[in-house]
This record gives structure tokens, sequence and C-alpha cells, in this order.
């Protein structure tokens, strides 16, 4: 009998790429027969559409006995009129002025939430600065551009992921979309 699941939330129409692939090697080879706690691997998805693209964001929560789990998180961009993905590259003009415009916009959103649990300047800082990790997800949905920051990237675990909308009047000169 195993002492752990594997689910996906996903359907057979939709391709499983490398991310989740290594993903669940990496879950697999990292547990051991012998552990009591059952251990969990459990993957969802989100799709957004924006015109001709669909944003699919996937969260992977891998649990194999620590304190709480771990979430990774990837968002694919896939052109639907011209059946091939995309990248931020693919989508926008100006990388660097567009990331620092929007670490402006998240840092007055985040600043205008009081309720959000900041145990750490520091911490909201560094997850604000305008570097392609700090915002590699970004979801494209009809009405706005949703930024997603994961636990302990700008605010505790309690706080759970983060996410702010901002306003496509705000990015429009950076689209190319």
């Amino acid at each position: 009998m195993n002492n752990y699941s594997y689910q996906v939330h996903i359907e057979e129409s939709i391709m499983l790429d490398m991310f989740i692939i290594e993903k669940k090697n990496g879950f697999l080879s990292g547990i051991e027969p012998a552990v009591t706690k059952k251990s969990t691997y459990d993957l969802s998805y989100d799709i957004k559409f924006y015109k001709n693209i669909a944003s699919l964001h996937y969260i992977l929560y891998v649990d194999s006995g620590g304190a709480h789990s771990i979430r990774y998180d990837k968002v694919f961009y896939y052109d639907l009129i011209n059946n091939k993905e995309l990248f931020l590259e693919d989508l926008i003009t100006s990388k660097d002025e567009f990331l620092k415009e929007l670490s402006k916009l998240a840092e007055a959103l985040l600043n205008n939430k009081p309720e959000l649990l900041y145990d750490d300047a520091n911490m909201v800082k560094a997850g604000l600065t305008p570097t392609n990790k700090n915002f590699q997800l970004l979801i494209l949905a009809e009405d706005n551009l949703q930024i997603v920051f994961p636990p302990y990237q700008v605010g505790p675990w309690s706080s759970g992921a983060i996410t702010l909308k901002i306003p496509y009047l705000s990015i429009e000169k950076y689209l190319r979309v």
C-alpha cells in the first residue's frame, strides 16, 4: 500500500509540461516508503482569457511531512488563434519599464490593503523589486492584469497567496495584445 497520494485536476486536453513532470518526479523521489504521515502532491489550474490569449495558472502543493505544504506556481500563455505558446516578451514592450511600473502599482495596492499581514518590511520591498522572478506570475484576465504573489514573497505564509488586480488602462502602453 502506498503512503502518498498523487492527484492532478487537469482535463486530458491540456498537455502536462516539463514543470509539472519535474515537480512530480522530485516529489516521488523525495518521499521515503517508511514515512508514516501521508504525503500529497496536489496540482490544480485556473484559466483566464484576454482577447485571444489564454493564461494557464498551475498551482502545485507538495506536502511530505513539513510544517505546511510547499507551493509552486507557474503561468503559461497560449495564443488561441495561432495555436502556440507565448512568453511575456511576446505580450509586452519595454520589459524593464513594464516591471518598474508593475512594481510601483503593486506597492500602491498593497499599501491600501491593511487587512493583509505584513511581518517584515524588507520582505515586501524585496518581493516588489522589479525583476522577472518577482513578476513571473502575471495573468491576463478579461478585465485586468492579475499579479500573483505566492506566500513569503510579500507576506508570511499565513497571508496566503496575494493577488492584485491592475486595470489595463494603467499599463496599456506596454501591451502588444
